[in-house]
Order: C-alpha cells, then structure tokens, then sequence
C-alpha cells in the first residue's frame, strides 16, 4: 500500500497534469499542492487566482519557517530552492492586496496540515521529509 502525501507539496514543475504524475502517482491525499508556474492549483484540481497563490505561498512559507519537517517538496531540489529563492520572497512581500485572503488560506492550510500530520502520524509513525 502506498503511503499517502501529507503536507505542502511544492512543485517545480510547468504543467499540472505532469506535476501530478511526479507526486506519488498523482494521489495527493491530505497535501496542498502549489505550483511554480500557471495554472495556480489548489488541491491540485482547483484554479486559483494570483492572490490567492500567493496568500498560499506566504501560508506555506510562515508554516515552513515553524515547522520544516511538515513541508514535502515532490519531484527534486529545485523546488526547494525555488520555495526559498527571492523569487518566492518577493511574491511574498507583495504584501497589503494579499493580507486580506491570507488569514483565511493559512486557516484551511492549519486545519488540513493538522489532520494530514495527525493522519500520517497515526498510520506510518513519522513525517517523511
């Protein structure tokens, strides 16, 4: 049986459908997948707008800075230096158009990394990194 994905994925790559091929078969569980590049998805099926990417960006980047070990980064190292580059930071310090969806993103964010973590927890003893 296949272990299912927990946490934030972040994905380097360009398509969706590609991107979803590379994380575990494409079985995204309890994760938040955010892509680098458009269409923006949410629980890789839903399009999202650009603030509201980027609300997920800085939930995912504050969650990161509190606790690394719930973030799962899904194909290579790229996106990992992607997720920690300027170029997320800048993204991020767009700031004020952003706030107003921010609070709301981070509480759907909160309430699945909870359940998935607790879920992962229960059934594999660990969060995988």
């Amino acid at each position: 049986m296949e272990k299912p994905i927990t946490g934030i994925v972040i994905n380097c790559s360009y398509e969706a459908g590609q991107s979803l091929s590379l994380i575990k078969g494409g079985n995204l569980q309890t994760g938040l997948s955010i892509f680098r590049k458009p269409p923006y998805t949410l629980h890789g099926n839903s399009s999202i707008n650009m603030t509201e990417y980027i609300a997920l960006l800085m939930a995912a980047w504050y969650r990161y800075q509190r606790n690394p070990d719930d973030i799962i980064y899904s194909n290579n190292d790229a996106a990992i230096k992607w997720f920690l580059s300027g170029e997320v930071k800048s993204k991020i310090e767009l700031g004020s158009e952003v706030e107003k969806v921010k609070k709301e993103f981070e509480s759907k964010i909160e309430r699945k990394m909870r359940t998935g973590v607790e879920k992962w927890r229960k059934e594999w003893g660990a969060i995988p990194v």
